[in-house]
């Protein structure tokens, strides 16, 4: 993928190229999850929730538990097949669940089972094989094995999940560039100083990540960022060079226009783009008067200036919000929903039920 970038900012070198930031998160998960130590217990972790996902005795007693533990049902997560996460995701879901799976596996209906390990069921359809695996021995090993399993999934957890953080933090349809690099360099920062055996090895993913996925245009965004513009930019070269560099991207860009003049190569594509982009100038500017019409929304006493900028009730985190046909918003920092009506902490559909009139305000605001 680099080489068509190299290609195209050679032919054009005044547009800067850069990758999808939470698909690099994922793959330096997937990175990690090559590490032989992490290998091996993710697979461990998928022998537990296979078990008790494709067994439902082991089900039904470990969601009584669950209910007797939680006061709700709170269920064993799957890792998908495309990553994004999910195994750190189903890390996380084990730990919350310790409790309520040490005590399944010792209940006197789940030990007169006697489960043991048994070859792998094999479902085969139309166009699908399917292999469900059979190691109730294994799993009931691995759920009461307090002085190795346990741990390493509690180091699996601390490690992978300031990722994960970033990944979520980066997967929104809200701005988010200029988040970018503080991002990643905490993500460095806590991979350097944790104390695992394989710390060298995450190390290692993460550099080769990070040569990946930065490019000027992610330092010349952090440079600019309200949020960190108190940070010491001057001293860092790799934040300096990136903004200086893409400065000099808009100067080739305007040295560019003046030489094409009107009968140039690609005059009449930034003409095009020129009348597009005026369009939806005057688009933004008719949302601007309907916006002017709406309530004005107060946080901490103090009006939110943008229409479209909403604050997360849990975090507090600045959300922005692309104008859809529901009042649902989900926010880019804690990835919790929110109503951005009453700014209920509305996480199921019993908002609407309690609050049937933030709908109709809705409605009636757009």
């Amino acid at each position: 993928m680099r080489k068509c970038w190299e290609l195209v900012q050679q032919e054009f070198p005044w547009i800067s190229v850069l990758p999808c930031q939470p698909h690099v998160a994922s793959l330096l998960l997937k990175d990690v999850g090559k590490i032989a130590q992490f290998d091996a217990l993710i697979k461990e972790e998928g022998t537990i929730v296979g078990w008790f996902s494709n067994h439902q005795k082991p089900l039904a007693i470990l969601r009584k538990k669950v209910a007797a533990t939680f006061g709700h049902s709170k269920e064993l997560i799957k890792a998908a097949a495309t990553r994004f996460g999910t195994n750190t995701m189903v890390g996380q879901r084990l730990l919350d669940l310790r409790q309520a799976l040490q005590s399944t596996v010792v209940d006197e209906e789940y030990v007169k089972q006697k489960y043991k390990d048994a070859e792998d069921a094999v479902e085969e359809g139309n166009a699908t094989r399917v292999v469900r695996q059979n190691k109730g021995g294994t799993a009931k090993a691995l759920v009461l094995d307090e002085e190795k399993f346990w741990p390493e999934v509690k180091q699996h957890v601390n490690a992978t999940e300031p990722v994960y953080n970033l990944l979520r933090r980066h997967d929104t349809s809200g701005p988010s560039l200029g988040k970018v690099y503080h991002g990643f360099y905490t993500v460095g920062e806590h991979l350097t100083a944790v104390d695992v055996p394989y710390k060298e090895a995450l190390v290692d993913a993460f550099d080769a990540r990070w040569a990946y996925g930065h490019v000027d245009i992610i330092a010349a965004a952090y440079a600019l960022d309200p949020e960190y513009i108190n940070h010491d930019h001057a001293s860092n070269k790799e934040v300096t060079e990136g903004l200086l560099n893409s400065v000099e991207k808009i100067a080739i860009l305007y040295a560019t226009r003046e030489l094409q003049k009107e009968n140039g190569r690609f005059t009449a594509d930034w003409d095009k783009r020129a009348k597009l982009i005026e369009g939806n100038e005057e688009a933004a500017r008719q949302q601007r008067r309907e916006a002017e019409a709406r309530p004005v929304r107060i946080y901490d006493d103090v009006p939110c200036t943008d229409p479209d900028m909403y604050k997360c009730p849990r975090c507090n985190f600045h959300n922005f919000y692309l104008r859809t046909m529901c009042n649902k918003l989900r926010c880019g920092n804690c990835d919790k929903p929110f109503c951005i009506v009453c700014l209920h902490p509305s996480s199921t559909m019993s908002h609407l039920a309690d609050h049937a009139g933030c709908a109709r305000l809705f409605a009636l605001s757009r």
